[in-house]
């Protein structure tokens, strides 16, 4: 791997779950034009959207990134699926934070771990694309 492609896959590889969230709102809505006020209504929430999921995917992916790289096993496809794995268990963990209730239904935990385990794979896969992670080999 060259420098500047993980550099260059750290600082855009979190951006893919705001812009997916965003191309969906503007493809599959109306609202971002169907009122005055709405459209900047939208963009501040793709802001906010980026500035949780920068200090998340990085401090999730680095560390993972990192033990995957100096086990030589950075891979695309163990990249992607430690970033499945982080991506659940930090929704749930997220959504427990979040949550005031006791004990949430397990549909619910089950659903939000998924749908941030998708973001870590779309995160990861997107970081793969631009790294092109492979396995060292041995000096």
């Amino acid at each position: 791997m060259q420098p500047w492609r993980i550099v260059l896959a750290t600082l855009l590889a979190p951006a893919t779950g705001p812009l997916i969230y965003c191309v969906g709102i503007l493809l599959g809505s109306g609202y971002p034009y169907s009122g005055p006020g709405h459209t900047e209504k939208h963009l501040l929430s793709i802001v906010w959207l980026m500035a949780l999921t920068y200090p998340v995917s990085i401090g999730l992916g680095v560390p993972i990134v990192s033990l995957l790289y100096f086990a030589n096993r950075l891979t695309t496809w163990n990249c992607i699926g430690w970033a499945l794995v982080a991506g659940a268990t930090g929704g749930s963990v997220f959504f427990r934070w979040l949550v005031d209730t006791p004990v949430p239904s397990l549909s619910e935990v089950l659903i939000l771990a998924a749908i941030f385990a998708a973001i870590g794979g779309l995160t990861a896969s997107t970081f793969c694309l631009i790294a092109r992670p492979r396995a060292r080999t041995a000096d």
